[in-house]
């Protein structure tokens, strides 16, 4: 998260920094020889959710290599809007919410199945 250009692109978004988390994802393999193993981070604005990846950051590529440690490629395509942040809390309460602890008189528990 040191290379300029992302953070460039952070805070031309209007991003607080310390909201982001990048994450690697690996690239796939296409039949090509392997010259350098590279991973795809994916970046996510988690600021009024405890779900990171509901809310991805759109247009931003970059590719690490995994030997140097380093930015290989870095890509800001586009400027998207991020989706909302209203509903994408998974640890909040919900009326009519059915919790699966064994306990509750409507499931059944069988194992693994439920």
């Amino acid at each position: 998260m040191k290379h300029p250009e992302f953070q460039n692109s952070i805070f031309k978004r209007g991003f607080n920094f310390s909201e982001v988390t990048c994450l690697p994802l690996t690239t796939d393999w296409f039949g090509e020889v392997v010259t350098r193993r590279v991973v795809r981070v994916t970046c996510f604005y988690h600021e009024g959710t405890t779900n990171i990846w509901a809310r991805p950051i759109e247009g931003i590529t970059l590719l690490i290599d995994v030997e140097s440690m380093e930015v290989s490629k870095y890509m800001d395509r586009l400027k998207a809007p991020l989706p909302s942040d209203e509903g994408t809390n998974f640890q909040s309460q919900r009326p009519n919410s059915v919790f699966c602890d064994g306990t509750n008189s409507q499931i059944t528990i069988k194992g693994h199945e439920i």
